[in-house]
């Protein structure tokens, strides 16, 4: 059977109640609409006026809940921006009918092929021939049927303000814009001062509209499946906030399965200091207003011995480490160059300020605030060099981490406690450009007091 399907390719900055409404129409007419927010361009034809991060959530959020659509957000992932052409070439597979959707305006002088299709796009010609268009023509906007590609469909839509002008809106502080916004993006770019001339917020406050969450209880304790019952009566399946009841483990646990819902993090305490999560107050968290903070993820790729590569998100950190009773030997780089030529050791890890209170604060690394702008590399049981101690890398640097000799010395890795399913020959890490938690505490719970209760601790 053929499956048709629509691609609508845009930067979405911010993406509006147009965007959502057309949306729309497309899952009514197609079986899979898939929505790519646009990487920046390799010339200044558009200005995006938000970071790659902040668009990904906002994409997730806008398009959340439309049957049959999908967000790719492979452009801001790697920070670049696919052309048409790229595009029909990623999802035309057999059994696909592919369908660009674009505006009017970009087949205008189609008859004459003198379309922006046929004089800008490459391959222009070939496709204008051989895929299908969606072309959305505003009420009223005059339009050339014999300008329309061999095979076309035209959706109508009303006047609407332009993404360029909602943020204009937004820059300038009129209220008016939010009316041209989706709630939950409307509500993000408030929290995090977006489209402003002022920096964005790392920490942000926030209080649910109402008491709507998503549980993530650990079933293994029974404090925390009691407290999971309290707070039965708000599950639904439109939540405000996702609540981890358990330990760090269990929050992270909630951050890799939940974090594409783009909702703010709750933690509950039943463990031990819980550096991720507040008390155990489950009353009145969510009638109050808690500390946001923005928390970056890391992208990980590995390649497998095999000659496979998988790709991954980590919160805390992710490490390679010995596959058998030999010592690792690591090849270490950072942004491509060579630091460290053969590190022996048991392993290396690389990880992120909020996870170094974890397994890098076990191998010897200083832990620091959950906010600090840094990435922490450390060796576990470093042989080789001597007395190598745990480097501070700024949050732009991409770390590879590669075994001298992948066939006697593979190396095992794992993402937040994950193992891979086969040994590894090298590992890709750096702080992801649309992977990101906001994890929220109550004002009480102060998560540098327990920095210090791990680095001072009392009666030992």
């Amino acid at each position: 059977m053929t499956i048709r399907l629509a691609v609508y390719h845009a930067p979405f900055d911010p993406p509006t109640l147009h965007h959502r409404h057309i949306a729309e129409k497309l899952v009514e007419q197609f079986d899979r609409v898939i929505v790519v927010p646009s990487g920046p361009r390799p010339k200044p034809a558009a200005v995006a006026d938000s970071l790659p991060i902040h668009r990904a959530t906002m994409s997730d959020l806008h398009f959340r809940g439309l049957p049959k659509l999908t967000v790719d957000l492979s452009d801001l992932e790697q920070n670049s921006h696919s052309p048409p052409a790229c595009l029909t070439d990623r999802y035309l597979v057999e059994g696909v009918e592919f369908w660009h959707v674009i505006s009017a305006d970009w087949v205008r002088g189609g008859h004459l092929r003198q379309s922006t299709i046929h004089t800008e796009w490459e391959r222009g010609a070939q496709q204008w021939a051989s895929v299908g268009f969606i072309v959305l023509r505003e009420r009223g906007e005059p339009l050339d049927p014999a300008d329309l590609p061999p095979r076309s469909v035209v959706i109508e839509h009303d006047p609407y303000v332009p993404s360029q002008t909602v943020r204009m809106m937004l820059n300038q502080g009129e209220q008016a814009a939010v009316d041209h916004l989706y709630p939950s993006v409307a509500s993000y770019i408030q929290r995090h001062r977006l489209y402003r001339d002022v920096a964005t917020r790392e920490r942000a406050t926030y209080r649910p509209a109402q008491a709507k969450f998503t549980m993530f209880v650990d079933e293994w304790k029974e404090t925390s499946r009691n407290i999971g019952e309290l707070l039965a009566p708000y599950t639904t399946g439109e939540p405000e906030m996702i609540v981890a009841v358990g330990g760090d483990g269990t929050m992270l646990r909630a951050i890799r399965k939940h974090w594409r819902k783009r909702l703010p993090f709750y933690g509950i305490n039943t463990g031990g200091l819980g550096f991720l999560l507040s008390g155990r107050d489950v009353t009145t968290f969510w009638r109050e207003d808690l500390l946001l903070y923005h928390l970056p993820l890391l992208q990980v790729e590995v390649e497998f011995t095999t000659g496979g590569k998988q790709e991954a998100v980590a919160f805390n950190e992710a490490w390679v480490e010995r596959s058998s009773g030999q010592t690792a030997w690591v090849k270490v780089s950072i942004n491509g160059e060579e630091k460290i030529k053969n590190l022996v050791g048991d392993g290396v890890l690389v990880s992120t300020a909020a996870g170094s209170t974890s397994y890098a604060r076990a191998m010897g690394a200083s832990p620091v605030p959950l906010n600090t702008q840094v990435l922490l590399l450390v060796g576990s049981n470093v042989l080789r060099p001597a007395f190598w101690r745990p480097a501070v890398l700024p949050m732009d640097a991409e770390v590879t981490l590669e075994t001298i000799d992948p066939r006697k010395r593979p190396l095992h890795a794992y993402c937040d406690g994950e193992l891979f399913p086969e040994p590894v020959k090298r590992m890709h890490i750096r702080v992801s450009r649309t992977a990101a938690v906001e994890l929220a505490f109550t004002r009480g719970h102060d998560p540098f007091a327990k920095l210090a209760q791990v680095q001072f601790p009392e009666g030992e």
